[in-house]
C-alpha cells in the first residue's frame, strides 16, 4: 500500500496485482525450510501467481489457483533455504498476480494477489 500526501490528511492507494508478507522470528539454526502456502479461486477467474522470496525477489515459480480450496494444486510448497532470510531472520515473500493490466477490471475477470493460509516447517 503506498500513501499518498494530500494536504492536511492522507489518501491510500492499494496494489491489487501484488501481496508481499514477512514473518520474523525464524533465525533458528536450521539449513532447510518448507513454505507452504495455501488459496483457491472461487470465482474460477483463471488466478496465477508468480512467487519470490526475499528481498531481491528470488523466483521460486508460477502457481496456477484451482477453484476448489481442496485440491492438490491449492497447497503450493517452497523450499527454502538460509539464504532465503535476513541476518536477523525475516523472511519475506511476494505474491504477483499474473495477468495483463485490465482497463475493465470486473468485466474483464480481474483477480486480486491474495492467500487464504501458509505454513512454515522446518
Amino acid at each position: 500500500m503506498e500513501s499518498f500526501p494530500s494536504g492536511r490528511q492522507r489518501r491510500f492507494g492499494i496494489k491489487t496485482r501484488t501481496l508481499h508478507f514477512r514473518v520474523d522470528g525464524l533465525a533458528q539454526d536450521r539449513e532447510r525450510w518448507t513454505l507452504l502456502l495455501h488459496s483457491f479461486d472461487h470465482l474460477q477467474l483463471g488466478a496465477r501467481y508468480r512467487v519470490s522470496i526475499g528481498k531481491d525477489h528470488r523466483p521460486v515459480g508460477t502457481w496456477d489457483v484451482p477453484a476448489g480450496w481442496d485440491a492438490a494444486e491449492a497447497f503450493y510448497p517452497v523450499e527454502l533455504t538460509r539464504a532465503d532470510f535476513t541476518a536477523t531472520g525475516r523472511l519475506i515473500v511476494h505474491i504477483e498476480s499474473d495477468q495483463p493490466p485490465l482497463v475493465h477490471w470486473w468485466k474483464d475477470g480481474g483477480f486480486v494477489a491474495a492467500l487464504h493460509a501458509f505454513w512454515i516447517a522446518g
